[in-house]
């Protein structure tokens, strides 16, 4: 846990949830849960070639001087935001 009195700040974030570097994406990130059963690629929409975990969840920091690429994902995603400044796309 982190101290009430400490000053947050990007890197003391990184540190206390073991974010690491996403390649091609950027920011940081840690995956904190997956779903232990899978869905069939069967039981998908075409646009799945591979079984998919039922659920995932991870925590993503982007800090001011890094970049996230835009992408598409294959499947929703769902964000919530903590704190920080605007992101500007």
């Amino acid at each position: 846990m982190c101290p009430s009195h400490v000053r947050l700040t990007a890197e003391r974030i990184i540190a206390w949830l073991n974010l690491e570097p996403l390649p091609i994406e950027g920011g940081y990130f840690r995956q904190t849960y997956r779903a232990d059963e899978m869905v069939d690629a069967a039981a998908l929409p075409e646009r799945y070639a591979h079984p998919k975990s039922q659920g995932s969840a991870i925590y993503f920091l982007l800090r001011d001087d890094h970049f996230s690429a835009l992408h598409r994902l294959l499947t929703d995603e769902i964000y919530h935001f903590y704190l920080g400044d605007p992101v500007e796309m």
